[in-house]
């Protein structure tokens, strides 16, 4: 896998902290409002327009949705993101989409 670089360096420790945090948080989260709503991850992608796969990677917390399919999910959801956003301490809607 390669290694993105930030200015000069590595991705610093506390951004790979910060994005596993919002990786976890958000796969967590989109996990329980899918079960609380009965539906399958196929049913689940139907609604927001994107691959099974894509779809099981944000839910396991492997990836980091765009901001389009985060706002989806957000809607579809009825996230409460700015919640998420104090409990973890960082700035979601900057960090989604930096894949």
């Amino acid at each position: 896998s390669s290694k993105r670089k930030k200015k000069g360096g590595i991705l610093s420790n506390e951004r790979r902290r910060t994005t596993l945090s919002l990786k976890l948080r958000l796969s967590g989260d989109i996990l329980k409002a899918r079960k609380s709503f009965g539906w399958t991850q196929q049913k689940a992608t139907g609604m927001v327009g994107i691959s099974l796969r894509e779809y099981q990677n944000i839910e396991g917390g492997k990836c980091i949705p765009t901001t389009e399919v985060f706002l989806r999910l957000k809607f579809i959801y009825r996230l409460d993101i700015e919640e998420c956003s104090k409990e973890i301490g960082i700035d979601i809607p900057k960090m989604v989409g930096k894949n």
